[in-house]
Protein backbone atom coordinates (compact mmCIF):
# COMPACT_ATOMS: atom_id res chain seq x y z
CA UNK A 1 0.00 0.00 0.00
CA UNK A 2 1.16 3.30 -1.01
CA UNK A 3 0.83 6.27 1.94
CA UNK A 4 -1.40 9.14 0.36
CA UNK A 5 0.71 12.21 1.08
CA UNK A 6 -0.66 14.78 4.00
CA UNK A 7 -1.80 18.35 3.14
CA UNK A 8 1.31 20.40 3.46
CA UNK A 9 1.70 23.72 5.27
CA UNK A 10 -0.10 27.15 4.01
CA UNK A 11 1.99 29.71 2.94
CA UNK A 12 0.75 33.21 2.13
CA UNK A 13 2.43 32.64 -1.20
CA UNK A 14 1.06 29.72 -2.51
CA UNK A 15 -2.80 29.47 -0.38
CA UNK A 16 -2.43 25.96 -0.25
CA UNK A 17 -4.20 23.86 2.60
CA UNK A 18 -3.15 23.92 5.73
CA UNK A 19 -3.98 21.34 9.00
CA UNK A 20 -2.45 24.04 11.43
CA UNK A 21 -5.96 25.74 12.02
CA UNK A 22 -7.94 22.44 11.97
CA UNK A 23 -8.53 19.55 13.80
CA UNK A 24 -11.08 16.96 15.03
CA UNK A 25 -14.15 17.94 16.35
CA UNK A 26 -17.15 17.45 17.92
CA UNK A 27 -20.76 18.89 17.10
CA UNK A 28 -20.65 23.14 18.14
CA UNK A 29 -16.94 22.89 17.85
CA UNK A 30 -15.42 25.63 15.73
CA UNK A 31 -13.07 23.99 13.76
CA UNK A 32 -10.95 27.37 12.29
CA UNK A 33 -9.02 28.79 15.29
CA UNK A 34 -7.92 32.22 14.53
CA UNK A 35 -3.77 32.21 14.68
CA UNK A 36 -1.92 34.89 17.09
CA UNK A 37 1.28 36.16 16.22
CA UNK A 38 4.48 35.44 18.50
CA UNK A 39 3.91 39.53 19.39
CA UNK A 40 0.79 38.61 20.46
CA UNK A 41 1.22 35.12 22.43
CA UNK A 42 2.10 34.83 26.40
CA UNK A 43 3.67 31.90 28.10
CA UNK A 44 3.25 28.71 26.93
CA UNK A 45 1.74 30.26 23.27
CA UNK A 46 5.33 31.76 22.69
CA UNK A 47 7.54 29.23 23.79
CA UNK A 48 8.61 26.68 20.72
CA UNK A 49 10.90 22.77 21.59
CA UNK A 50 13.24 21.38 18.69
CA UNK A 51 12.93 17.66 19.31
CA UNK A 52 16.64 18.33 17.44
CA UNK A 53 19.57 20.85 18.15
CA UNK A 54 19.54 23.97 15.70
CA UNK A 55 22.11 25.73 14.42
CA UNK A 56 21.91 29.61 15.17
CA UNK A 57 20.71 30.14 11.60
CA UNK A 58 17.89 27.98 12.13
CA UNK A 59 17.28 29.17 15.26
CA UNK A 60 17.73 32.89 14.32
CA UNK A 61 14.27 33.50 12.69
CA UNK A 62 12.29 32.06 15.33
CA UNK A 63 13.96 33.97 17.65
CA UNK A 64 13.85 37.43 15.39
CA UNK A 65 9.96 36.77 15.16
CA UNK A 66 9.49 36.62 18.89
CA UNK A 67 9.34 33.22 20.07
CA UNK A 68 11.65 31.75 23.07
CA UNK A 69 13.36 28.88 21.58
CA UNK A 70 14.32 25.39 23.54
CA UNK A 71 16.01 22.84 21.41
CA UNK A 72 17.22 19.16 22.42
CA UNK A 73 18.08 16.02 20.56
CA UNK A 74 15.17 13.68 21.39
CA UNK A 75 17.50 10.89 20.09
CA UNK A 76 21.03 9.89 18.52
CA UNK A 77 22.03 6.95 16.61
CA UNK A 78 24.72 4.19 17.44
CA UNK A 79 26.54 2.09 15.16
CA UNK A 80 25.91 -1.79 14.35
CA UNK A 81 28.21 -3.92 12.58
CA UNK A 82 26.96 -5.01 9.27
CA UNK A 83 28.42 -7.31 6.65
CA UNK A 84 27.06 -7.07 2.98
CA UNK A 85 28.68 -8.70 -0.30
CA UNK A 86 28.15 -5.13 -2.59
CA UNK A 87 25.63 -7.81 -4.84
CA UNK A 88 22.73 -5.76 -5.76
CA UNK A 89 22.56 -3.60 -8.83
CA UNK A 90 21.33 -0.23 -6.64
CA UNK A 91 21.83 1.39 -3.30
CA UNK A 92 19.20 2.85 -1.82
CA UNK A 93 19.48 5.78 1.49
CA UNK A 94 16.51 6.98 2.63
CA UNK A 95 18.54 9.09 5.65
CA UNK A 96 21.85 10.98 6.44
CA UNK A 97 22.27 8.51 9.13
CA UNK A 98 22.49 5.66 6.84
CA UNK A 99 25.21 7.38 4.66
CA UNK A 100 27.32 8.56 7.59
CA UNK A 101 27.44 4.90 9.28
CA UNK A 102 27.78 3.04 5.80
CA UNK A 103 30.67 5.28 5.33
CA UNK A 104 32.14 4.05 8.91
CA UNK A 105 33.13 0.50 7.00
CA UNK A 106 36.89 1.30 5.61
CA UNK A 107 35.56 -0.79 2.18
CA UNK A 108 32.41 1.51 1.68
CA UNK A 109 33.98 4.12 -1.18
CA UNK A 110 35.18 0.95 -2.98
CA UNK A 111 31.95 -1.05 -2.48
CA UNK A 112 30.15 2.50 -3.99
CA UNK A 113 32.37 2.95 -6.79
CA UNK A 114 30.06 2.77 -9.99
CA UNK A 115 27.02 1.94 -8.13
CA UNK A 116 24.06 3.69 -8.93
CA UNK A 117 21.85 4.74 -5.78
CA UNK A 118 18.68 6.50 -4.70
CA UNK A 119 17.67 8.46 -1.56
CA UNK A 120 15.12 10.07 0.01
CA UNK A 121 16.11 14.26 0.99
CA UNK A 122 18.65 16.75 -0.91
CA UNK A 123 20.45 16.99 2.01
CA UNK A 124 21.01 12.88 2.20
CA UNK A 125 21.79 13.23 -1.83
CA UNK A 126 24.45 16.09 -1.38
CA UNK A 127 26.04 13.58 1.39
CA UNK A 128 26.28 10.96 -0.84
CA UNK A 129 28.02 12.80 -3.87
CA UNK A 130 30.32 14.36 -1.85
CA UNK A 131 31.40 11.01 -1.32
CA UNK A 132 31.56 9.37 -5.04
CA UNK A 133 28.12 8.06 -5.14
CA UNK A 134 26.17 8.06 -8.50
CA UNK A 135 22.76 9.31 -7.41
CA UNK A 136 19.88 8.74 -10.09
CA UNK A 137 16.92 9.87 -8.32
CA UNK A 138 15.86 11.92 -5.14
CA UNK A 139 12.67 11.91 -3.59
CA UNK A 140 10.85 13.57 -0.73
CA UNK A 141 10.07 10.64 1.15
CA UNK A 142 10.28 7.01 0.86
CA UNK A 143 6.41 5.85 -0.66
CA UNK A 144 7.41 8.46 -3.39
CA UNK A 145 11.01 6.82 -4.06
CA UNK A 146 9.36 3.87 -3.90
CA UNK A 147 6.67 4.38 -6.17
CA UNK A 148 9.63 5.57 -9.29
CA UNK A 149 11.53 2.38 -8.35
CA UNK A 150 8.41 0.42 -9.62
CA UNK A 151 7.61 2.43 -11.95
CA UNK A 152 11.21 1.85 -13.27
CA UNK A 153 13.51 -0.31 -11.98
CA UNK A 154 11.01 -3.21 -11.19
CA UNK A 155 13.09 -6.31 -12.05
CA UNK A 156 16.65 -4.86 -10.32
CA UNK A 157 17.41 -5.60 -6.87
CA UNK A 158 18.12 -3.20 -4.20
CA UNK A 159 20.58 -3.14 -0.88
CA UNK A 160 18.59 -0.52 1.54
CA UNK A 161 21.24 0.41 4.23
CA UNK A 162 18.74 1.42 7.18
CA UNK A 163 18.42 1.90 10.71
CA UNK A 164 16.90 -0.82 13.01
CA UNK A 165 13.94 1.26 13.67
CA UNK A 166 13.09 2.04 10.22
CA UNK A 167 9.94 2.35 8.83
CA UNK A 168 8.26 -0.46 6.76
CA UNK A 169 7.28 1.57 3.72
CA UNK A 170 9.88 0.58 1.66
CA UNK A 171 9.99 -3.03 2.03
CA UNK A 172 5.55 -2.90 2.08
CA UNK A 173 5.84 -1.43 -1.34
CA UNK A 174 8.16 -3.71 -2.65
CA UNK A 175 6.90 -6.65 -1.84
CA UNK A 176 3.50 -5.98 -2.92
CA UNK A 177 5.24 -5.51 -6.21
CA UNK A 178 7.66 -8.56 -6.04
CA UNK A 179 11.06 -6.80 -6.02
CA UNK A 180 14.25 -7.60 -4.77
CA UNK A 181 14.99 -5.45 -1.38
CA UNK A 182 17.59 -6.29 0.65
CA UNK A 183 17.90 -4.16 4.07
CA UNK A 184 20.76 -3.93 5.78
CA UNK A 185 20.69 -2.61 9.16
CA UNK A 186 23.74 0.04 9.69
CA UNK A 187 22.61 2.00 12.79
CA UNK A 188 20.32 1.83 16.08
CA UNK A 189 18.48 4.96 16.94
CA UNK A 190 18.50 5.37 20.75
CA UNK A 191 15.78 7.56 22.21
CA UNK A 192 16.57 10.82 24.56
CA UNK A 193 13.45 10.77 26.52
CA UNK A 194 13.62 14.43 29.02
CA UNK A 195 10.82 15.64 30.86
CA UNK A 196 10.09 19.28 30.59
CA UNK A 197 8.10 21.07 33.34
CA UNK A 198 6.68 23.59 31.39
CA UNK A 199 4.68 23.37 27.85
CA UNK A 200 5.49 25.03 24.76
CA UNK A 201 2.64 26.72 22.01
CA UNK A 202 4.81 24.34 19.16
CA UNK A 203 7.15 21.15 19.04
CA UNK A 204 9.16 20.37 15.99
CA UNK A 205 9.67 16.91 15.25
CA UNK A 206 11.92 15.61 12.38
CA UNK A 207 11.18 11.66 12.61
CA UNK A 208 8.38 9.66 14.10
CA UNK A 209 11.19 8.21 16.60
CA UNK A 210 11.13 12.36 17.71
CA UNK A 211 7.73 11.91 18.21
CA UNK A 212 7.98 8.90 21.00
CA UNK A 213 10.79 10.20 22.81
CA UNK A 214 9.51 13.27 23.50
CA UNK A 215 6.21 11.42 23.95
CA UNK A 216 7.08 9.29 26.82
CA UNK A 217 7.95 12.18 29.16
CA UNK A 218 5.39 14.64 27.64
CA UNK A 219 1.96 15.50 26.90
CA UNK A 220 1.43 16.66 23.12
CA UNK A 221 -2.18 16.68 23.59
CA UNK A 222 -2.70 20.75 24.10
CA UNK A 223 0.52 21.38 21.36
CA UNK A 224 0.86 22.18 17.75
CA UNK A 225 3.72 19.66 15.85
CA UNK A 226 5.13 20.95 12.98
CA UNK A 227 6.70 18.04 11.35
CA UNK A 228 9.02 17.66 8.73
CA UNK A 229 7.41 15.08 6.74
CA UNK A 230 4.39 13.41 6.29
CA UNK A 231 5.86 10.06 7.66
CA UNK A 232 6.61 11.90 10.82
CA UNK A 233 3.19 13.55 10.83
CA UNK A 234 1.71 10.17 11.13
CA UNK A 235 3.53 9.37 14.41
CA UNK A 236 2.43 12.61 15.64
CA UNK A 237 -1.00 12.84 14.85
CA UNK A 238 -1.08 9.18 17.41
CA UNK A 239 -0.63 12.41 20.57
CA UNK A 240 -2.13 15.55 18.83
CA UNK A 241 -4.94 16.38 16.20
CA UNK A 242 -3.25 20.05 16.07
CA UNK A 243 -0.33 18.89 13.07
CA UNK A 244 1.41 21.48 10.53
CA UNK A 245 4.02 19.52 7.83
CA UNK A 246 6.91 21.24 6.41
CA UNK A 247 6.90 22.17 2.46
CA UNK A 248 9.63 20.52 2.13
CA UNK A 249 11.51 18.20 4.18
CA UNK A 250 14.50 19.56 5.88
CA UNK A 251 14.90 21.30 8.83
CA UNK A 252 15.00 24.78 7.42
CA UNK A 253 11.69 24.54 6.29
CA UNK A 254 9.94 23.08 9.60
CA UNK A 255 11.23 26.46 11.16
CA UNK A 256 9.42 28.19 8.22
CA UNK A 257 6.54 26.21 8.65
CA UNK A 258 6.02 28.09 12.33
CA UNK A 259 6.86 31.50 10.59
CA UNK A 260 4.31 31.00 7.66
CA UNK A 261 1.75 29.28 10.45
CA UNK A 262 1.79 30.35 13.70
CA UNK A 263 0.50 28.29 16.49
CA UNK A 264 -3.28 28.81 16.62
CA UNK A 265 -4.79 29.14 19.92
CA UNK A 266 -8.81 29.68 21.22
CA UNK A 267 -8.95 33.15 23.34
Amino acid sequence: MIYPKLPKAMTAKTGSETELSRQETTAGDDPLQKPLSAADSQGKKSSILSTKKLSTPQKTPLLAAGYRVEDYDAITTIAVAFETDGKGDHYIFTSQNGVEHFLKRKTATGEASGKSTFCVGDKTRILLEQHGFKVQKSAENASELAEFLVKNYKNDSFLFFCGIRRMPTLRQIFDENGMDLREVEVYDTVLQSKSFPQSFGAVLFFSPSGVESFSRENDLHNTFAYCIGPTTARAARLYTNHICIAEEPTIEATVQAVLDNPPAFTE
